[in-house]
Order: C-alpha cells, then structure tokens, then sequence
C-alpha cells in the first residue's frame, strides 16, 4: 500500500513486516506516529532496531485508536501530547493494559509502562517537529 508521507526504505521495509490490520493504517497515515519510527531507527545499531520500531510505532498506534474511541476530538497522534489530553492518554494506558478498578491491578502492566514511554517518544518527535528549523538558541554564540 502507498504511503501518504515520505518514509526512508528501512521503515517502509519494516512498515511492510507489520500485521496489516487497523493499527497499520493508523500508522501509515499518521506523520507523528512515522517520525517516532525514524527516529527509533536511526538512533541505534542494533541488530533489533526494526522490531524495536515496530513495537514503538505499533503501540503509538494502539493508543491512537483508543484515544479516537474514547475522544473523538483527538485526530492524529500530536493531539495525544497535548495538555488537555493527558487524561485521556491515562485512560488508553490502562484500558489497554487491562486495569481492573475494583482490584486496583493492572492485567499486564508493561502494557501502560509500553504506552507511556512511547508517548514520551512521541512528545519528543513533536517538540522537534514543531521548532522552527531557523532560528537559533537564545543565549548561544556564533564563531
């Protein structure tokens, strides 16, 4: 399937290795959620990197999709780093990990661990997406 957004070979190679369900299409069309991929992948050597993006980029994608269900005013995966989001990206992290309100307890905890550190990513992405490319540090000095 085509992509909506430029990608390097190594995501579209590993974009085309990933379960082609819901979530994939989420990703696909989702310029934060690819960015996260890229750079999950040009920072490490590892022999593992794909499938380390595959994970971060698959689990940006979940959140994604229940973020859509449980908010209908969140669009694409920038909106999840917004303030006024926070409580609904809390709310994905434990419907996707299965927590149990009665029980306090969380069915595989690792689950929302997963989410939160991907969101993290994401903010990441998004703070170097968002700064303008021109200008320059306060307070730096050139030579």
């Amino acid at each position: 399937m085509p992509l909506k957004h430029d990608v390097s070979s190594s995501l579209k190679q590993n974009l085309s290795c990933m379960k082609q369900d819901n979530i994939s299409l989420i990703v696909q069309n989702d310029k934060q959620i690819l960015k996260v991929g890229e750079n999950v992948l040009s920072a490490s050597n590892s022999a593992r990197k794909g499938e380390r993006a595959r994970q971060k980029i698959r689990s940006l994608g979940k959140t994604l999709e229940k973020a859509r269900q449980i908010n209908p005013n969140i669009k694409e995966a920038s909106d999840l780093v917004k303030p006024e989001s926070f409580d609904t990206v809390v709310h994905c992290a434990r419907a996707l990990s299965g927590y149990n309100n009665d029980s306090e307890a969380h069915h595989a905890f690792s689950s929302a661990l997963r989410v939160g550190h991907a969101t993290l990513d994401l903010a990441i992405g998004c703070k170097v997406f968002l700064r303008p490319q021109s200008t320059t540090r306060q307070g730096s000095r050139s030579r």
